[in-house]
């Protein structure tokens, strides 16, 4: 297959700009990442509700996230507490827990959206103290790192538009068969300065 499972599908396909993409196998991912690596000179992201432009030193390295920096970038703990979520202040005590603060900050299954939603639709919802958009709801994302040593699959965190509020907390986790696609993407890391 050369482009992911539903790229051609209206609902979640190409034409949804500032969507997610969904449909990506592991593998998929992992190719795209190694082939931004040789093959870009540019990177595109959202980055506070706008496109910015990276120019990329060749050979520089872009990858999926471990499963221990997914989580530090999702603000969540390694042995803190399990029921934070992004938004929440890293060790303030304090947890959302109604609901409606849930769902004015993720896309999860009460949502009632069914699908996935854009990118800066929850600005509320960015990741304490990075600022990461979308790591709880919308869709399951990637890690390059396997669930253990027996099973063959790889960690997925994030959560998805399918999945109810309490699956959007960092602490979450889960495996997938390394060539599941469904209701999975991803995001990539990379050692890029902004000048900031």
């Amino acid at each position: 297959m050369a482009q992911p499972e539903y790229w051609h599908t209206p609902r979640f396909g190409k034409d949804r700009r500032g969507y997610p993409v969904v449909g990506v196998s592991w593998y998929e991912a992992a190719a795209y990442a190694r082939w931004l690596q040789v093959e870009s000179s540019r990177l595109q992201v959202w980055r506070n509700g706008q496109l910015v432009t990276f120019n990329l030193q060749p050979a520089t390295l872009i990858r999926l996230p471990t499963d221990a920096e997914w989580l530090r970038l999702a603000g969540g703990e390694p042995e803190g507490k399990k029921e934070r979520y992004p938004w929440d202040a890293p060790g303030s005590g304090r947890v959302t827990e109604s609901t409606e603060a849930i769902l004015a900050r993720a896309n999860t299954a009460e949502s009632g959206i069914g699908g996935t939603s854009p990118v800066a639709l929850y600005p509320l919802g960015a990741s304490r103290p990075f600022g990461l958009w979308d790591v709880a709801g919308n869709v399951w994302e990637w890690t390059d790192s396997w669930y253990d040593a027996d099973t063959g699959v790889r960690v997925v965190r994030g959560g998805s538009w399918g999945l109810n509020q309490r699956g959007a907390r960092p602490s979450v986790r889960d495996g997938f068969d390394p060539v599941y696609s469904r209701d999975l993407g991803f995001r990539l890391v990379s050692p890029i300065s902004s000048g900031c």
